[in-house]
């Protein structure tokens, strides 16, 4: 004889008893970020305002030209900013293995390393719009 689940609903109606739950799936378990996953995000935030703020700072973006030993030190720090995401993403990737990490890492830091790029060719050329 097969056993019997607990007792039905009121008339067999095949509701569960009163106080009790069923589920048709367990929970969703979410992974929660541990402390350094954290600091790697903190630390490609860091990357993003150091590619993106501090040649803001060395070479104004209103101005149509700039000095040559400006805008080099500006595409440094840009260089140097996508460097930072691009290895934080990378070591968020390795220790987690979500490819995704790699991806929203590395794809923005290419963003930030083309346009610092191009701002420098525009400022060395005065090519750029500057405030006009």
């Amino acid at each position: 004889m097969a056993k019997t689940s607990a007792p039905q609903g009121a008339a067999g109606s095949g509701a569960a008893p009163a106080g009790t739950a069923t589920r048709a799936q367990p929970p969703i378990r979410w992974p929660h970020p541990d402390a350094i996953g954290v600091f790697l995000m903190l630390i490609w935030a860091v990357g993003v305002v150091f590619a993106l703020a501090v040649p803001a700072f060395i070479v104004p973006p209103g101005d149509a030209t700039a000095p040559t030993a400006d805008v080099l030190w500006a595409l440094v720090s840009t260089i140097a900013g996508t460097l930072v995401m691009m290895v934080s993403a990378y070591v968020l990737y390795r220790r987690t293995h979500e490819v995704g990490f790699a991806v929203l890492g590395a794809v923005p830091a290419m963003s930030c390393l083309a346009g610092g790029i191009v701002l420098a060719a525009t400022k060395l050329t005065g090519t750029g719009l500057g405030g006009q």
